[in-house]
């Protein structure tokens, strides 16, 4: 099972037995007495919105920043005061790294999606009228008609980057350094085998970790097309 992955109902399924081994993410379900508590739908929501924030398979994955948390805030119904919570941005903080540390050339295909901004821009910006001091064009068409011919290979070839991701995100690695399975998570790993506990009664033991576990990484969960 993937760590984000979502429901019919649009909202991120609890994979509790990872989700009870980062701090981060536990913390999102603590209730007003502290106590984590993994049907607290609150905290359900914040991993919702960490999803389609941050998720490579998420639908409004290439949306500018400042749209995509007003149509993540509008998906999962969090406030303004809830998406500024500083437990919130640690969980979003935590899941980037995370991300980084499953997938290097992820971060390489972000930095070359903020490049690609920058070539908007100029595109935007180009004037054939304007001149230099000298009374020079500043624009050449034939120029121009090569940059965009850049472009296009460029978009090629960041297609090529975003398959390459996917494909490495796919593959099993490990979720944090040094971390094993206590007795408490592997009960619940048998949920559903006729243990007759309910996960969501379940709460963190706080248990040693100490060896790797390791989760199948983020696969295309709405079909996304590449």
């Amino acid at each position: 099972m993937k760590l984000l992955e979502l429901d019919e109902r649009s909202e991120v399924k609890i994979n509790q037995v990872w989700i009870a081994q980062i701090p981060e993410f536990k913390e999102l379900f603590k209730d007003s007495a502290g106590k984590v508590r993994y049907s607290n739908p609150k905290g359900v929501k914040y991993l919702t919105y960490i999803y389609f924030m941050l998720d490579f398979t998420s639908p409004i994955r290439d949306w500018i920043k400042e749209e995509k948390a007003e149509e993540a805030r509008r998906y999962t119904g969090l406030t303004i005061e809830d998406v500024k919570s500083p437990k919130l941005k640690d969980a979003l903080a935590y899941y980037t790294t995370l991300q980084y540390k499953a997938c290097r050339p992820l971060k390489s295909f972000r930095a070359a999606q903020v490049a690609l901004n920058s070539m908007d821009e100029y595109f935007e910006t180009v004037d054939f009228s304007a001149t230099d001091k000298q009374g020079k064009l500043l624009y050449n068409p034939n120029q121009f008609t090569d940059n965009i011919a850049k472009l296009h290979k460029a978009y090629q070839e960041l297609a090529k980057l975003e398959n390459f991701v996917l494909m490495e995100l796919q593959k099993n690695v490990g979720i944090r350094g040094q971390a094993e399975m206590g007795d408490e998570e592997i009960a619940i790993a048998n949920i559903g085998n006729g243990s007759g506990t309910s996960q969501n009664d379940w709460e963190e033991s706080g248990n040693p970790m100490q060896k790797p576990t390791e989760w199948t990484s983020l696969d295309s969960v709405l079909n996304t097309k590449l």
